[in-house]
């Protein structure tokens, strides 16, 4: 593969654990292929089938590979291809059965369809069932073309909301009540859920007829999901995620490469400082609790944060 990045580019991406963006052909030509593949998306609509998944099949085959030759250093989560009942349950089944991968990965939302819609039931009965780990991450709100963004990037500031949308959806679709066995995990301390937990219990009292959508005991099913602490680990964010959930629901997370390397540092140095942890509290959100979810990848490591 010819070298494409600048040295500036090269500098860029040590400094700052990405680079974007890299031009790698002619405008022309990407516009030519995204018209290509706009056409076939609308003449062939419905269900994906047989050779039509084969890149899914690809990434997840690549990745299996690299957990087997580095079994004790990686783990990966699978993706499903959502909104696609049939062939997101045979694509679990794969990934899972087959080739071993350690959970599956999903956005908060799936062209407008939140991942707890009563649509995709199917697909959570399942990974109840399984005890699946379940990692979500916030995308881009489908609101945001129509609404002011202040000439920000939506990350900044809405994929905390992001992540409590979903938590309003799952709550009174009793998503957590119906399928006590999905094991849930947030990234950003849960975005904006513990600071908004008790608010979110109040449907019924603004609108009595939510009575029977809400969850049994909306508290107590935020507490059984576990929260990253991506951007998370700082005196304003960590007294509203530690009132919600003990340390054995918190788990490590970073957003790098999206935020640069530093970052990762000042969070872990922060979260130390301000979270009120014992030295137990830190063994288990540094691994043990990791290692419950994803006993593929304990070890008998005692090092700390």
């Amino acid at each position: 593969m010819p070298k494409i990045l600048t040295q500036s580019q090269v500098d860029r991406f040590w400094r700052d654990g990405c680079v974007f963006p890299v031009r790698v052909m002619p405008e022309a030509a990407a516009l030519e292929i995204r018209a290509r593949l706009e056409a076939f998306e609308k003449a062939t609509g419905g269900p994906l089938k047989g050779a039509l998944r084969h890149k899914s099949h690809l990434l997840f085959t690549w990745m299996a590979d690299l957990v087997r030759r580095h079994p004790q250093r990686i783990g990966a989560y699978a993706i499903l291809p959502l909104p696609h009942i049939d062939a997101a349950l045979e694509e679990l089944t794969y990934a899972l059965d087959t080739l071993g991968l350690d959970g599956i990965g999903m956005v908060t939302n799936v062209g407008g369809t939140y991942v707890a819609d009563t649509a995709f039931d199917p697909v959570l009965e399942e990974l109840g069932r399984r005890g699946t780990p379940v990692f979500v991450h916030p995308a881009a709100s489908p609101a945001l073309p129509h609404q002011p963004n202040f000439g920000l990037p939506g990350s900044l500031y809405e994929f905390p909301f992001e992540t409590v949308r979903l938590a309003a959806q799952m709550l009174y679709n009793r998503t957590l009540d119906r399928y006590p066995g999905l094991r849930w995990i947030l990234s950003h301390g849960g975005g904006g859920i513990p600071y908004m937990a008790e608010r979110l219990t109040y449907g019924p009292i603004i609108d009595p007829a939510l009575a029977e959508r809400a969850s049994a005991d909306p508290i107590a099913a935020l507490r059984r999901i576990h929260y990253d602490i991506a951007m998370t680990g700082n005196r304003y964010s960590l007294p509203s995620l530690r009132a919600l959930v003990p340390a054995d629901r918190i788990l490590i997370g970073t957003d790098f490469p999206f935020m640069p390397e530093w970052t990762s540092d000042e969070n872990a140095r922060q979260f130390q400082a301000h979270g009120g942890f014992s030295a137990d509290e830190l063994s288990q959100v540094d691994h043990r609790n990791a290692e419950a979810l994803f006993p593929r990848l304990a070890s008998d490591s005692n090092a700390t944060l």
